[in-house]
């Protein structure tokens, strides 16, 4: 099976993704774990070393009550669930900005 590029985005805070197929729940390729980190770090989070066992990172954000965990090898695909725990993180991260904004 072929997968093309999607010309639709989205945006996620600053971070824009254009994915395969038409809709934001179509089938796409899995980001790699560097990618994960790579947005957590751009939008203000703290990597912890010696925090993580293994290959299990620990990112914190200083406006979040709560860390991410990021795991697996930089040149891994992420599983489907670290995705959507760094992009909820991101999209609460824009809530929070929209909220002091509005104040």
């Amino acid at each position: 099976m072929t997968r093309g590029i999607c010309q639709e985005s989205f945006a996620v805070g600053d971070v824009k993704e254009i994915h395969n197929g038409c809709s934001r729940e179509c089938e796409r390729m899995p980001k790699k774990v560097r990618e994960l980190k790579k947005l957590a770090r751009k939008a203000g989070f703290v990597y912890q070393p010696g925090r993580g066992k293994g290959s299990h990172t620990m990112w914190y954000h200083p406006q979040l009550s709560y860390p991410i965990t990021i795991s697996g090898k930089d040149g891994s695909d992420a599983k489907p669930y670290q995705e959507q725990d760094v992009m909820d993180a991101l999209a609460e991260l824009e809530r929070l900005e929209q909220e002091e904004s509005e104040e």
